[in-house]
């Protein structure tokens, strides 16, 4: 009987070791999957703050640091801190907390987890909105290589623009400089020389004989927006990439398709000699719509690829890439997007549009006009050697 009781005992210590160490092992697994949802949430929050946050910063287009508070807290965590680093990207920290099961116990009664994340706007390497006319990096066309500096309106000012002004075939408007906030400051005024407005034409503009005076002594007005350097023009300031082909096919499906894989950059492209009256026919289908342009910083004329870092050393860097391409071509060195919107495309005497009114462009010249934007999210990819044109993507670093 004495025997039977120990026994009984034993067990009785050993079902309440159990139950002991059954209770702590649930409170472990409860509090530890608290902690882990915790985590998740502010993680996700933190996120959200820093891509939130970073938009705000980099396109000066509100408070960063209430804009990251804001979509923390949607998601459920509080702001500990928000800050910009070293790299000029934005820092969140969150934290989000729950009542604790068994921690309490033990003096913590909340289950407690942090989190970071940082977000930055950088330039991106590749587009699928691709209009393929190589711009040049320069001010707007005049100035030295090198010199990357294109009149743009700030995006969400032309959005305001789009909504209150007409444009394409038949309106008469080219916009005027403004003060870079109010739409209102864009129109126009009908009476001032300086205008927005840019052109692409199927001709190539012979400065010397085309160009109104005082650059030459023909009709178009080649500066539009008044600052003593040329808009309108020729001389291997602008032409057609040869990105994916080189028929004018291949440009009309690049125009309305996009590109099929990553554009990496810096990298060299052939050009395509022509009109391509194709492109102006079909580029109506994307009037009024924003487009990338790739702007390009370095010309290699009537040279082959393999040719490029030798024959034009002086532009070619170490680690470019060039697009295979057989014979001899113009090559231009793409570094950078810029974004564009097509407000109107003339095809021939048809039609008219303001921009080719207003610079007194010839009829019968098929014409694209439109206005470079800046402060635009779009693209893939980040490109750290690429010009800064005004468009970004926006994305997370850790």
């Amino acid at each position: 009987m004495m025997r039977k009781r120990q026994e009984f005992g034993q067990s009785m210590v050993i079902m309440a070791v159990a139950i002991v160490a059954l209770v702590v092992l649930a409170g472990l697994i409860i509090d530890g999957g608290s902690i882990y949802l915790n985590r998740r949430r502010a993680q996700t929050a933190a996120d959200a703050g820093a891509l939130a946050g970073a938009r705000m910063y980099c396109l000066s287009e509100g408070d960063y640091a209430a804009t990251a508070q804001q979509y923390a807290e949607e998601n459920g965590a509080s702001l500990e801190s928000v800050e910009i680093d070293a790299d000029d990207q934005v820092v969140v920290q969150t934290r989000v907390e729950s009542p604790s099961f068994f921690a309490s116990v033990i003096g913590y009664p909340m289950d407690m987890a942090r989190a970071e994340a940082a977000a930055g706007c950088f330039k991106p390497s590749s587009t699928a909105n691709l209009l393929p006319i190589a711009w040049t990096c320069r001010p707007p066309v005049g100035g030295s290589t090198g010199v990357c500096s294109i009149h743009s309106i700030p995006w969400g000012v032309f959005e305001d623009l789009l909504a209150h002004v007409q444009f394409g075939n038949g309106a008469s408007v080219v916009l005027d400089p403004g003060d870079g906030v109010n739409w209102g400051t864009y129109q126009d005024d009908q009476s001032g020389s300086s205008k927005m407005a840019y052109l692409v034409m199927d001709k190539t503009v012979d400065t010397a004989t085309d160009c109104a005076p005082p650059f030459g002594t023909g009709t178009f007005i080649c500066d539009l927006d008044g600052d003593g350097t040329l808009d309108v023009t020729g001389n291997n300031e602008r032409g057609w990439l040869s990105l994916d082909g080189t028929g004018a096919s291949d440009l009309v499906d690049l125009m309305l398709h996009g590109f099929p894989d990553p554009i990496v950059l810096p990298q060299w492209f052939p050009g395509h000699s022509g009109a391509a009256n194709d492109v102006f026919i079909k580029a109506h289908d994307i009037q009024g719509h924003l487009v990338l342009i790739p702007v390009f910083n370095g010309i290699c004329p009537s040279t082959t690829d393999t040719q490029i870092p030798t024959t034009c050393a002086a532009d070619y860097e170490a680690g470019d890439l060039i697009r295979s391409a057989s014979g001899s071509k113009d090559w231009f060195r793409v570094a950078g997007f810029a974004p564009f919107v097509v407000t109107c495309v003339s095809k021939g005497a048809s039609e008219d549009c303001p921009a080719k009114t207003f610079a007194n462009v010839k009829k019968n010249i098929s014409t694209i006009e439109g206005y470079f934007v800046s402060g635009y999210v779009g693209g893939t990819g980040i490109c750290p050697g690429c010009f800064d044109l005004g468009v970004y993507i926006i994305s997370l670093t850790r």
